[in-house]
Formats: structure tokens, C-alpha cells, sequence
């Protein structure tokens, strides 16, 4: 008899993983990049121009721009990716996860889970904040481009990230 990959959640023990220290701590990171991406562009917004740049290139410089309302669009994604992330950290049990969940794992690896996601939506506000940050001022004529290389330090901080968790997931630590 077979099952279906939907009903190996149904066998998952569904368990509250409390918070650490550490976790409010990045927990009031991502409220402050909230409240920097909620207020930062509304802040400058009056002293936009009607086309702002709103795409850059290669070598961080302009190369599309739009009308000054695009200012908000990074803030809307960022504040949608932020609450999409921070409502799947309560379904642990629904995750992927590189071994099979048991009884004795099960602790284990949803604490990793949603430290994982938790680490993930800062590194992402962060990401979106510096580029909010970014967009307002090159608008505003303060900077000429984006700085590459906080960019992809930012992304290959995304990527260690995601690596270092998958690893540990994959030690079994019983």
C-alpha cells in the first residue's frame, strides 16, 4: 500500500516550538525593517521627482525609471513576503525537511525550521530595506547607483544561510 505525499503530514506531531532569545531578538529586527520600509519612502516622498529610477543594471546604475507612486512598491513586497513568511513559521509540521520526521526528531527539526524562516525573513527585510534605502536617495540625487557588492554579500548571505540549515537538518542528532 502506498501513500500519497500529502498524508505523511498527517503522521507528523504537530508540537510548539517556544522561543529563545535569540528569536525575539530577530524578531525585533524584523519589526524595525517593518516600520523602516512602512516609513522611510513616505518620509521622502515629497521630495521625489515624478520619474524615480526604478531598475538597475549590472553595474548598479539606472537604467528604467517610473513614476514616483513605484517608490512603494519594494515596501508592499518585502510586508507581503514578510507576513507570508511569518504565517507558514506556524505550520512546521507542513515543511520539507532532508530526513524523515519522528517522534524523537520532530523537536529538533522544527525548532531549526522555523529558526531557518525567522533568519530568512530578516536577511530578506534587510535586503529590501537596503534597497528601499537605495532607491529614495538616488531619486533624491544623494547617490548615482547601487553598491554591487552589499547586494551580493546580501545574497550570498541568503544562500549560506539556506546551506548551513539544510546541513544541520541533516545531521541526526537523537
Amino acid at each position: 500500500m502506498t501513500t500519497t505525499s500529502f498524508n505523511k503530514f498527517a503522521y507528523r506531531p504537530r508540537i510548539t516550538i517556544n522561543l529563545d532569545w535569540t528569536d525575539y531578538i530577530v524578531l525585533t529586527f524584523i519589526l524595525s525593517a517593518f516600520i523602516f520600509l512602512a516609513t522611510y519612502p513616505v518620509m521622502y516622498y515629497d521630495q521625489l521627482p515624478q520619474q524615480i529610477p526604478i531598475h538597475y543594471g549590472l553595474d548598479g546604475l539606472p537604467d528604467r525609471y517610473g513614476s514616483k507612486v513605484d517608490i512603494f512598491l519594494l515596501p508592499i513586497i518585502a510586508w507581503i513576503t514578510c507576513f507570508s513568511l511569518y504565517f507558514l513559521n506556524k505550520f512546521p509540521h507542513l515543511f520539507n525537511y532532508p530526513v524523515k520526521i519522528t517522534k524523537r526528531n520532530a523537536r529538533r527539526q522544527y525548532r531549526m525550521s522555523t529558526k531557518m524562516l525567522r533568519h530568512l525573513n530578516a536577511l530578506l527585510l534587510l535586503l529590501f530595506s537596503v534597497m528601499v534605502y537605495w532607491e529614495v536617495e538616488i531619486a533624491r540625487g544623494n547617490r548615482q547607483g547601487f553598491n554591487n557588492y552589499i547586494f551580493f554579500g546580501l545574497m550570498l548571505a541568503l544562500t549560506v544561510l539556506i546551506g548551513y540549515y539544510v546541513y544541520q537538518g541533516r545531521q541526526q542528532k537523537d
